[in-house]
């Protein structure tokens, strides 16, 4: 009787979850995707631009006869200030893009319908992604392990989650090639 109880883990999980699929339905597939597009598009750019922000600033820095002497530091101090800079500026420029074109779409009835319907899937399929990269990570890198059995200990969801993608990974990898390794 006891273990069909659910979990707090699992109040917090279908909490969490609830609220992200109600924001992809309030907003609707098409800014969903462009909003996560946006997030994605600014680490990237970020991680690539960085560095060039990072050595003029530090050059800039070291100019300066007060930190002329403490090169490691500017260094430091450089890359902490630029990388910030590069996400916050390329977000702003990129959700400015991002509100261009979803106000270029039409929004006629059935337009509306389905990218609220599509958003509310979107919604459930990242849950999905996201729930399942935990389960994951936390199986798959070593200083992460306890996670798993922390996870599997305390919510059915996880449980139900579990074995929900080993039954896919076996379906679509197949059982001869998972009992040969």
């Amino acid at each position: 009787m006891i273990e069909n109880l659910i979990f707090p883990l699992d109040y917090i999980i279908l909490t969490m979850g609830g609220i992200v699929i109600l924001f992809s339905f309030w907003k609707g597939i098409i800014s969903s995707i462009l909003g996560l597009l946006t997030w994605i598009g600014s680490v990237l750019i970020t991680l690539y631009f960085y560095d060039n922000l990072s050595n003029f600033i530090n050059t800039q820095l070291l100019k300066l006869n007060l930190l002329n002497s403490y090169e490691q530091i500017t260094n430091i101090l450089s890359t902490i200030i630029s990388i910030p800079l590069i996400f916050l500026i390329s977000l702003f420029v990129l959700k400015r893009f991002r509100k261009i074109i979803s106000s270029d779409l039409d929004r006629q009835i059935l337009g509306l319908f389905i990218d609220k319907f599509f958003g509310f899937l979107f919604g459930f399929v990242l849950n999905y992604i996201i729930l399942s990269t935990l389960i994951y990570c936390s199986d798959n890198f070593e200083f992460l392990n306890f996670l798993k059995d922390w996870l599997i200990e305390n919510s059915h969801i996880m449980i139900e989650l579990d074995i929900f993608n080993n039954n896919l990974f076996i379906s679509i990898v197949g059982n001869e090639e998972i009992t040969s390794n």
